[in-house]
């Protein structure tokens, strides 16, 4: 589903942030069984980046702004729908 949100829209970007021990190799795999289209970094669960606390549960998507600041996160699964009522229509 946000591999199909990320090529429908041009107006939104999805990037994935894998906080999970995982190897290259099997990222790898993940991305091809999955057909996974947007970009993943595997990230340091030691060392995250700054502006992300480790996730409480997986999955966590977060909602980022065009100003950069986080418009929503959700914890658990989320739908195309409910993605769509946060960021709006797309752009024409």
């Amino acid at each position: 589903m946000l591999s199909e949100l990320d090529e429908d829209r041009e107006d939104v970007m999805v990037v994935g942030l894998a906080f999970e021990e995982i190897s290259p190799a099997h990222m790898k795999v993940f991305i091809e069984r999955y057909a996974v289209k947007y970009p993943i970094s595997i990230v340091d669960v030691y060392a995250p980046p700054e502006d992300f606390a480790v996730p409480r549960g997986l999955p966590t998507t977060h909602v980022i702004a065009p100003d950069g600041t986080v418009a929503k996160q959700f914890l658990g699964p989320v739908t195309r729908e409910e993605l769509e009522r946060v960021v709006g229509s797309p752009q024409q």
